[in-house]
């Protein structure tokens, strides 16, 4: 075998590897194409479910401000015209002020 025969062999072999490597390159260039598409999906995905979450938490927190309104309204309500106790009860039925 010559020299000129080993150098063309060697010279074929780094290129078939060339081309391997170039199809290897390809499909990982490829993959992560896919995976950056995957990734920028799954982040708008996880913003929505936070904005959702964000906005169903911030509904229960007016709704129970409603209620605790509602409630302390009905509490501190007082009627005008009460008929559960009268000034007799409390032993005066005289309203006017009195100078000390």
């Amino acid at each position: 075998m010559s020299i000129a025969d080993y150098s063309g062999d060697a010279i074929g072999r780094l290129h078939k590897l060339i081309d391997v490597e170039r199809q290897r390159n390809t499909k990982l260039v490829e993959a992560n194409l896919r995976l950056e598409k995957e990734l920028e999906q799954a982040k708008l995905e996880l913003k929505l479910e936070r904005q959702t979450k964000f906005a169903t938490n911030q509904q229960k927190e007016d709704d129970s401000a409603d209620d605790a309104s509602i409630e302390a309204r009905e509490f501190w309500r007082i009627p005008l015209r009460s008929t559960a106790h009268t000034a007799s009860e409390f032993g005066t039925t005289d309203y006017s002020l009195k100078k000390f």
